[in-house]
């Protein structure tokens, strides 16, 4: 009886583990898509505003995670979500259709500063 409880218990505890793993992504890649709203969203209220708006945000990205805003070519338009370095979700500037002035890379709990042109998003850590 105690070989076989051994063996079951041995098969059994890396599936264990990559189950708790999976649903630890799973729920840090919500985590970052409700902050990545977050930055959409000051972006759409800023653009909106006058030129030289600016809204500051609070973002919290989860610890082995990170979030990196624009990038080169197609990626200034995206937000795109890192956890333990496989990209997880993305997110596209649609409206407006604006891209990141320069790639910003976010972890931990930062704060940021977004101010806008007719051209471009400029984020800002402070």
């Amino acid at each position: 009886k105690l070989l076989i409880i051994t063996i079951l218990v041995t098969i059994s505890l890396p599936m264990v583990s990559e189950v708790m793993d999976s649903n630890e992504d799973i729920v840090n890649t919500e985590i970052m898509e409700d902050e990545s709203d977050k930055i959409s969203n000051a972006v759409r209220s800023v653009y909106y505003s006058m030129n030289g708006a600016r809204k500051v945000l609070e973002i919290d990205v989860p610890d082995g995670c990170r979030m990196i805003l624009g990038g080169d070519g197609d990626d200034a338009y995206a937000i795109h979500m890192y956890c333990g370095g496989e990209l997880m979700s993305q997110r596209w500037m649609e409206k407006p259709i604006l891209s990141f002035d320069d790639a910003v890379e976010l972890a931990g709990n930062c704060t940021i500063s977004i101010t806008t042109t007719d051209r471009a998003i400029e984020v800002t850590a402070l």
